[in-house]
């Protein structure tokens, strides 16, 4: 596991797409953390499987309980990179975008499927059976966009909230979901084109930004698929 940082409390690394964050039936990265850190701390926030970059752990417990009350706050910035493609008919064009431009749909998991969740763009008019629960507020902001000129779009995100799915519901909610991600109608790949590249996060000595570098060979969409 490449290391990306640490300190006395904290530990980043850039979790591959191959791996779990999390504790489970299958290979994870929480799982190399108990290696070398057996009980205290653990795991601050959860990349979803195919999602590459930076992900957490505090290495004690008071780091873990002083992070956890922290983290959906100004003091923890969160930045991805995503490529993008339209739907068929998208809701707008994408590069008409005013940057930054904020998508503010609050996110709900389906009523249909276990594992996905649904962007609602309009509240007032949303069945009441398409949700299970109540949604919870949400906040994308989209700071850059860049093009391929094949009709990809590489895309810097930072989310101000931490809903399941965030990104990849609310790119799906625009007419723009992620490459790879066909749970939300994105274009079919070998991979799933979303990584957590930056992670700004407080320490003793003053905000630390950590940075995951991009995969290897990110953008070539048309090779990996």
């Amino acid at each position: 596991m490449n290391v990306l940082f640490e300190n006395d409390g904290l530990l980043v690394v850039d979790k591959p797409g191959h791996l779990a964050s999390a504790l489970g039936d299958q290979p994870s990265c929480e799982a190399w953390f108990r290696e070398s850190h057996p009980t205290g701390g653990g795991l601050l926030h959860r990349l979803d499987n195919a999602t590459t970059g930076a992900l957490a752990f505090a290495k004690n417990d008071q780091v873990f309980q002083e992070m956890r009350d922290r983290w959906a706050g100004p003091s923890i910035q969160k930045t991805y990179r995503a490529w993008v493609s339209a739907v068929e008919h998208p809701e707008m064009d994408i590069t008409s975008l005013k940057l930054p431009y904020s998508i503010d749909y609050p996110i709900g998991h389906s009523a249909k499927s276990q594992s996905k969740m649904i962007a609602i763009k309009n509240p007032g008019t949303l069945a009441s059976h398409s949700i299970r629960g109540n949604p919870r507020d949400a906040r994308t902001i989209v700071e850059a966009i860049t093009t391929d000129n094949r009709g990809h779009f590489d895309v810097t995100l930072r989310i101000d909230t931490g809903v399941r799915h965030q990104i990849r519901a609310h790119t799906r909610a625009l007419g723009w979901p992620i490459v790879g991600d066909t749970s939300y109608q994105g274009k079919p790949s070998s991979r799933l084109w979303l990584h957590a590249w930056k992670l700004s996060l407080p320490t003793a000595s003053g905000p630390q930004e950590i940075v995951a570098p991009l995969p290897e060979n990110w953008g070539n969409i048309e090779s990996a698929e």
